[in-house]
Formats: structure tokens, sequence, C-alpha cells
């Protein structure tokens, strides 16, 4: 079967160089390369905004898979987004939260559809500052964005007929 993989990626050039060598292994399918910086919204927006039309010039059946693998991990200190947040809770939560939810009615229109979060066992050793997610920082706020990222994953298939994967 054919299909259309969009690599996505904050440097453009990254990207590129990964498509080259996707492109000379055997396969096929098309590739493209989008711009994306989990830890900025717009980026977020832009990008499914991007994703969407590709699904329309190409005519393609919604989307098969959405593989939510990058983040971020800062052993020490604590940094914020353009948008406010802690950098762990935007890059490895928030962003992929923002993103699922702008392509979720891609996901549900291919049937057998699928979201896979990749997290880390660390969730098992985490708890979630409920009254100031971003009053946490380095190792502990992975941490709990981590287990904010499992207990998205587990939420979504509750209420849809998605296959959800975790993986570590």
């Amino acid at each position: 079967k054919k299909f259309h993989t969009v690599i996505a990626c904050r440097s453009v050039s990254a990207g590129e160089n990964a498509e080259k060598e996707i492109r000379a292994m055997e396969g096929g399918g098309a590739i493209s390369v989008l711009q994306l910086d989990l830890g900025d919204f717009d980026s977020v927006r832009k990008f499914a905004g991007d994703v969407k039309a590709l699904v329309t010039r190409h005519k393609l059946k919604g989307i098969q898979a959405l593989y939510n693998n990058a983040g971020v991990l800062r052993w020490q200190g604590q940094v914020f987004s353009k948008n406010g947040f802690e950098e762990h809770l935007q890059a490895n939560y928030l962003g992929h939260f923002l993103l699922t939810r702008e392509l979720l009615p891609l996901l549900l229109e291919h049937k057998g559809s699928r979201v896979i979060h990749v997290g880390s066992h660390l969730a098992d050793y985490a708890r979630i500052r409920w009254d100031n997610f971003n009053d946490v920082e380095g190792f502990e706020a992975y941490k709990q964005s981590k287990l904010m990222q499992l207990l998205h994953t587990q939420h979504l298939h509750s209420l849809h007929t998605l296959h959800t994967q975790h993986l570590h």
C-alpha cells in the first residue's frame, strides 16, 4: 500500500535529511517535511492546518496514525515557553494534547486509526501538582509531563474507538 508520511520537526533541514535517508530505503509513498515546535501553540496550530491542507490536497482518507514522540528533558532548572508554561509541560504534554485535538477529526475519519504517545516508565514515579502545573522543575517536571501524557492516552481511549498506545 502507498502511504503519505509527514515528518514533523523543529528544524526543517534536519527533517529533510531524514527524508533523504527514508527515500533511500525500499518502500513507497510520499513524504512531506513540515515545521513543528511543540513549545509554541501557534506553531502547533499552523502545523495542524498544514496537515489538514495536505490531506485535502492529496484526497487522503483521514490520518491513519499520529505518533507523538518529541519532547524535552531538562535535569535541573526551570524554563518557560513563550506561552508561559513550564517547558516540559508544554513540549511533552500540552503541545501533543493540542496537536491531537486539532487532528482528531481526521483521525476519526480513518477506521482503525492510532494515536501513539512515547512515554516513560518514570510516569510511575510522578505526581501531578494539580494546584499549579508550573510549580515544578527539572526531572520532576519531566516525570509529571509524562504522567499527564499517560492520562491523556487513557482518556482518548475511553472516549473514542481510536487505538491508543503508550510506549515506554
